[in-house]
């Protein structure tokens, strides 16, 4: 799964899996229940729609925001310029989105306005892959503007959502068969938050 920035990938790196009907159960009780109901038949309308294009099973990210999925859209896409919305629903002519579907640089992702009952954290992320550090720079600075930075590479977005922006030229140090110098690189990005690409290679190559 992969998006193209332009030289950068994107992917969702690491996603836990829990007890759906648990999720339910609790939810009905917090007076879930009519979200849900909606969610359950739009879910069906836009499966039957896509049956027709279909030729194998795909994967779609679908993501949870908390009644701002017109905002965070928006906010993609400026940062992400090759990109595009697909299709949108609304509970009412005049009312916010309540589904869409969107692209950026070629992923495809879902989003639910789906009030404030589940929230992101760092057990899924999208993982961005960058050859230059121009490339590394801009991306970051954009996507933690209103958000904040973590480490090695991470970031969480103004929507709670984790980003990884990372050089490809990491996997290659970290892989080298010389494992005291790839060792020195991993020891080098465990202290960044933003990663360096000349700082890498300088741990690398120490």
């Amino acid at each position: 799964m992969a998006l193209r920035v332009p030289a950068a990938n994107i992917a969702v790196v690491h996603q836990t899996t829990e007890n759906r009907d648990g999720h339910i159960n609790s939810g009905m009780e917090a007076g879930m229940q009519p979200t849900l109901d909606r969610i359950d038949a739009l879910l069906v309308d836009l499966a039957l729609s896509q049956e027709s294009e279909r030729t194998v099973p795909s994967i779609t990210p679908f993501l949870w925001f908390d009644n701002n999925l017109d905002e965070a859209i928006t906010f993609y896409q400026s940062v992400f310029p090759d990109s595009e919305i697909i299709d949108a629903s609304r509970m009412s002519p005049d009312g916010p989105v309540f589904t869409a579907t969107f692209e950026l640089n070629g992923q495809r992702f879902m989003g639910l306005n789906g009030g404030p009952h589940f929230k992101f954290t760092e057990a899924i992320s999208m993982f961005v892959s960058v050859e230059s550090q121009d490339e590394l720079d801009d991306l970051w600075d954009k996507l933690c503007d209103g958000g904040e930075e973590s480490r090695c590479g991470w970031l969480k977005d103004r929507f709670g959502l984790s980003w990884q922006i990372v050089p490809t030229i990491l996997s290659q140090l970290l892989g080298s068969p010389d494992r005291e110098r790839a060792g020195q690189a991993m020891n080098a990005m465990m202290q960044m938050s933003k990663l360096s690409i000349a700082d890498l290679q300088a741990a690398y190559d120490a």
